[in-house]
């Protein structure tokens, strides 16, 4: 018998070549630069995955971080790494949630809707 709270994760063709994390909380600056270089490193010597750079900018709520890969990575990892780099977890589990209606390209849509951000070239 499946465990209805047990997170069901099925790798699909979505992928992904940016981490968006959100962070609600307040934090001096050079705390969020630390996070960033923390998640660089766990990214990269974890997971496996070279990680081009990390940008970050303050939110309304605290701040936004983008860790832009080198490579694409599937839906399911996308969404194991927001969880383990500490991204809302509501906000995550609500994610994983919707892929049973079809909604994966729809992974960051409220942070997408906040703030567009387009990785430099």
């Amino acid at each position: 018998m499946k465990d209805p709270d047990v997170l069901r994760c099925e790798s699909g063709s979505d992928s992904y070549s940016v981490i968006k994390l959100d962070i609600d909380f307040k934090v001096p600056k050079w705390w969020i630069a630390e996070r960033a270089n923390v998640a660089k490193f766990v990214v990269e010597q974890y997971y496996g995955i070279k990680v081009n750079y990390v940008n970050y900018a303050r939110s309304k709520h605290g701040w936004h971080m983008w860790i832009v890969l080198a490579k694409s990575i599937d839906y399911c990892l996308y969404g194991k790494i927001k969880f383990m780099l500490g991204d809302d977890i509501n906000r995550v589990k609500y994610h994983f949630m919707r892929q049973d209606f079809t909604l994966r390209d729809k992974f960051d849509l409220l942070f997408n809707e906040k703030r567009k951000y387009k990785p430099k070239a």
